[in-house]
């Protein structure tokens, strides 16, 4: 697995994040152990979880973060990985009431320290925004973890440009540290139809400012949901659930026979070409990749080595770009 440094944690960080969203619900502590197990075989260093994820299935938060603290417990290997978490997600229930107030998410980085057996997390992502609420007060309870040592570095999930590039400035001008990196959705197959409007997608803007800062990227559902992966194995019918949801586009699927062409002509897999795409851009992208066996796993493996050429990359982008369609 190729690293490079991550200036937020300031740790050499596998390019690709091991989302575990499903440790411990869809997959089993012996399936999350293997998974795990695997991915730092492979030399992966970068786990991506959240304190709500378990509730989404079990009613029960912090179960991931639970099934990773046993495991970096019982491998010894707590200093090996890059450990990041999300807090401040709202309840379920109301999924615009705010918890980005600081007691909430002291709490939550309280829970899930304990959850994950550690004393710090390498990073601390706010899961969403409350663009109510002002960004210095935001930044000043985020620095207070930093400070305090809990934390190593802070980022933001789902935050829209604006909040943003004035959260970074205020941190600028006070002295205080700012976010490391963010977490939009973002994939090579763009997102048509969004159900959350508490989601951020990446769009134009977002990209070019990232062009021009350098600030990383750490994009989830970075593989659509599998999307151009099925698209090859059984073609649109083999579409489903949120990937025929979000993704199904006359866009999307230009843009996968243009992947169709670029493996047959390299031999590269098309589900390591879509992933390439994002480690291929021209500021630092770290993509959360979730797996529920090991042999998925080489998608991830195969990505990493991908090196596009010139042509190639331009061919993906003017596809990703194109005008959508349906």
């Amino acid at each position: 697995m190729r690293k490079r440094m991550f200036a937020g944690p300031d740790r050499e960080t596998a390019v690709i994040a091991l989302g575990t969203a499903a440790l411990g619900t869809n997959l089993s502590l012996t399936d999350s152990f293997h998974l795990l197990d695997r991915y730092a075989e492979m030399g992966g260093n970068f786990l991506d979880t959240a304190r709500v994820y378990g509730f989404f299935s079990e009613n029960v938060q912090g179960v991931s973060e639970e099934v990773i603290g046993r495991w970096l417990a019982i491998r010894k290997n707590r200093e090996q990985m890059v450990v990041a978490t999300k807090g401040g997600h709202p309840p379920l229930s109301d999924m615009h009431h705010s918890r980005l107030d600081k007691s909430s998410l002291e709490a939550d980085l309280t829970a899930s320290l304990k959850a994950l057996q550690t004393d710090y997390v390498d990073i601390f992502w706010l899961h969403r925004d409350d663009e109510a609420r002002p960004v210095e007060e935001i930044m000043e309870t985020l620095h207070g973890f930093v400070r305090s040592g809990k934390a190593r570095a802070v980022g933001a999930s789902n935050w829209r440009l604006n909040r943003l590039i004035a959260a970074q400035a205020y941190a600028e001008q006070a002295g205080l540290t700012p976010f490391c990196a963010v977490q939009p959705q973002w994939s090579l197959a763009r997102q048509e139809v969004l159900e959350d409007d508490t989601l951020v997608v990446m769009n134009g803007d977002m990209y070019d400012w990232h062009l021009k800062s350098k600030l990383p990227v750490v994009p989830y559902t970075a593989q659509a949901k599998g999307f151009f992966t099925k698209l090859e194995k059984g073609g649109a019918e083999a579409l489903h659930g949120e990937a025929k949801r979000w993704f199904w586009s006359q866009r999307n699927w230009n843009t996968y026979h243009v992947l169709r062409e670029i493996s047959s002509r390299t031999g590269h897999p098309i589900g390591a070409l879509a992933l390439a795409f994002l480690l291929n851009q021209p500021f630092p992208v770290y993509p959360i990749v979730g797996f529920r066996n090991a042999e998925q796993m080489t998608v991830m493996r195969d990505a990493a080595r991908v090196t596009l050429g010139p042509a190639d990359k331009a061919a993906l982008m003017a596809a990703y770009n194109a005008t959508a369609h349906f």
